[in-house]
This record gives C-alpha cells, sequence and structure tokens, in this order.
C-alpha cells in the first residue's frame, strides 16, 4: 500500500484517512487501475463504446478512468448499460476487469 501511495496510484479517501479495510466501490477500483495503467506508461487502444446509462452517477474524479478503461474493454458495465459506479465492487467483478486486463497486456506483447 505504501508503494501504491506514494506513487498516486491510490490517494485516500480526502479526510486524510486511507480506511485499507473498507470496501472499495466500481469507480475507486476503475481509478486506482488506470493510475497504474497512466504510470505504467501502458498504452490503452480505444474501441467505440456506448456511455453508461448511469454516466451522472459517477464521482467527478472518476469520469476520465472509468472512460479510458471502458474504451479500452477492461470494463464493460452491467446488461442493462449501466456501470454502477457506486456500488462495492465484489471480488468477481475485480477478478474480471484484472482478468482482462491482462489478456490485454498479453496480446500487446505479443
Amino acid at each position: 500500500m505504501q508503494w501504491a501511495a506514494n506513487a498516486g496510484v491510490v490517494a485516500g479517501m480526502g479526510d486524510g484517512t486511507f480506511a485499507p479495510n473498507a470496501d472499495i466501490t466500481r469507480e475507486q477500483m476503475a481509478v486506482m487501475l488506470y493510475r497504474y495503467i497512466v504510470l505504467s506508461a501502458i498504452p490503452l487502444y480505444k474501441s467505440d463504446t456506448i456511455p453508461f446509462g448511469d454516466y451522472a452517477e459517477k464521482s467527478y474524479w472518476a469520469v476520465a478512468s472509468v472512460e479510458a478503461i471502458q474504451a479500452a474493454g477492461i470494463i464493460a458495465g452491467f446488461p442493462d448499460g449501466t456501470f454502477r459506479p457506486q456500488e462495492s465492487a465484489t471480488r468477481a467483478e475485480v477478478a474480471t476487469i484484472f482478468a482482462r486486463f491482462l489478456v490485454m497486456l498479453n496480446n500487446d506483447m505479443n
């Protein structure tokens, strides 16, 4: 966690706390992954996407990150076209997103 904080991948809760045992929201997960991608200079390729139906529910600090990793095909949202940014990320969702990220990395290396 110290490395991630020092590198700017995580920034805490905004009130001076870090809350390492708290659930993370789907938008927080997207922001952390996007910050890591940018920090690591990993290229993201863009595809045509339809904005999530709940675009207005995203926090202002998460919009660019969510849009970037959606356009890269790392997140796909729900069948109803929403992202549900304020919901807690489940283990299955985190595993799926990181699996897609690793596939993208592997494709870039080949």
